[in-house]
């Protein structure tokens, strides 16, 4: 018998094993081995409306790698079910370097200095209502140590981290500096490629002050998001922003200016908010009856509006820093400014975060609100199911708002097209078109990936492109 040991085979390994969004729309989390290195694509909070569950599955211990042998990080973009977990990891004891695209690490400081505060106060209420210790998930120390260890990378150039791996970020147009990942990963004597969508946004509505999205050509295999899969109905051209303008300009003039009334808009702090207040900008900036107070009431959003004003370039600066000066925009930081607002009676507008409204100052407002015939409540994105802003989308005639049960007289409407996601005809488009070997359907719930796979997989053949269509859940691992 031979001496000779044969050589091992040197795969690539993509899992799911230990991600919430292989099934649903939040907590991504991707996987990736390869001979030299141990690499995780994004790395987020699960977000429920249950705070224990979150708490439970934010702190849970991994099951395909040993936390403290991933050498690699690499965040797509800095929304909370992308981002979150990852001070948790270094708090955990991971010291991998964690790339992101050029001008995000501000965003990211921010963003997660604010969710440590946030989940040192959820832990303060778990222990109350369950009498039992509970230790924040990360704090602002383990922010710090995250940082130390963040590289920036230059979008739209290839990144050589070692002999092996490769890396370009490239634009996703979903909000400011969000990218797709191209992982390039040499072995066995040549080069394959894995394409990472993270969340996408919509080519032909873009966000204002917001890249475009790019549409990537080929990649040996690509994991892509899903998040309105099953949506079909969800149609966003110019014709429906249109349509949404015209609700929105309306309402404001109906039912602020005319019926004296409150209009609260729930929103994120980052890409949302900006959104909404540079459609308000648009509308009304130029009207000099127009004396409607908008206030900015949000700490972490006041605190990105700055540095929007920082890293944004050439024209996009221009007019973000003339928006910002518009007299009709007051910026909120204070909690005794936001109380005194939330209890004031001024006719006016309000943008307050969160956007699903399960945490932050806006929770305040709609109770403050929810009971009042002459208020309203615009919202103006995705809300998961059971979210505060689901159940206040329904047609529900009692709310229960912190186990407070309020009888709802405020009147609510929705703008459907100012989601920073792709639809599902832009998936169809998008995916259809890139060159590849396995198309993964990822983030985004089973029925709809279902619905998409099948759709997915006629058009391929009517394109006779034999691309196998996966879907994601928590047992998949699939082998380059």
């Amino acid at each position: 018998m031979s001496n000779k040991l044969k050589k091992k085979k040197q795969n690539i390994t993509i899992s799911f094993v230990d991600e919430p969004a292989a099934t649903g729309v939040t907590g991504s989390l991707v996987y990736v081995e390869t001979p030299k290195h141990k690499i995780l694509l994004d790395a987020g909070f699960y977000q429920s409306n249950d705070t224990k569950e979150d708490y439970d599955i934010n702190n849970r211990s991994f099951k395909s790698f040993k936390l403290k042998q991933i050498d690699t990080i690499i965040l797509s973009h800095n929304h909370g079910d992308h981002i979150f977990l990852t001070p948790v990891l270094y708090k955990k004891g991971c010291r991998a370097t964690t790339y992101i695209p050029q001008n995000s690490s501000q965003i990211l400081r921010a963003m997660t200095m604010d969710c440590a505060y946030i989940n040192e106060r959820d832990c303060l209420t778990l222990e109350k209502r369950l009498n039992k210790k509970f230790q924040p998930l990360f704090t602002n120390d383990d922010v710090d140590v995250m940082m130390s260890h963040i590289t920036e990378v230059p979008v739209k150039q290839k990144y050589e981290i070692d002999d092996e791996l490769t890396i370009q970020f490239v634009y996703s147009g979903h909000l400011v500096k969000g990218c797709q990942v191209e992982l390039y990963v040499k072995t066995n004597n040549r080069v394959q490629k894995i394409l990472y969508t993270g969340d996408l946004g919509n080519k032909y509505i873009p966000q204002p002050f917001t890249e475009t999205l790019e549409y990537v050509e080929k990649a040996n295999l690509v994991i892509a998001e899903s998040t309105y899969a099953g949506r079909k109905d969800l149609k966003v051209t110019m014709k429906e922003r249109q349509n949404d303008l015209n609700l929105l300009e309306n309402l404001i003039k109906e039912q602020v200016i005319q019926n004296k009334g409150r209009l609260l808009i729930p929103v994120f702090a980052q890409a949302r908010v900006q959104t909404i207040a540079f459609l308000l900008y648009k509308l009304f900036s130029k009207d000099k009856n127009f004396k409607t107070k908008i206030y900015i009431d949000s700490p972490l959003a006041c605190k990105i509006f700055q540095i929007y004003s920082d890293i944004l370039e050439g024209k996009e600066k221009e007019t973000f820093d003339e928006m910002i000066k518009w007299e009709n925009f007051v910026f909120v930081k204070e909690s005794v400014d936001s109380i005194a607002l939330c209890s004031s009676n001024e006719p006016c507008i309000i943008l307050s975060s969160s956007g699903m409204c399960n945490n932050g100052r806006v929770k305040h407002h709609i109770a403050n609100l929810i009971s009042e015939k002459n208020a309203s409540i615009l919202f103006v994105g995705y809300a998961g199911k059971g979210t505060l802003a689901d159940n206040l989308k329904k047609d529900l005639n009692e709310i229960t708002i912190d186990g407070r049960k309020y009888a709802k007289q405020c009147k609510t409407y929705c703008l459907t097209t100012l989601s920073s996601h792709i639809t599902y005809f832009g998936m169809t488009e998008y995916y259809t078109n890139i060159n590849c070997n396995k198309l993964i359907l990822h983030h985004g719930d089973s029925e709809g990936k279902k619905q998409l796979k099948k759709d997915l997989d006629e058009i391929y053949i009517q394109k006779c492109r034999t691309t196998n269509v996966l879907i994601a859940d928590k047992n998949l691992k699939v082998e380059l």
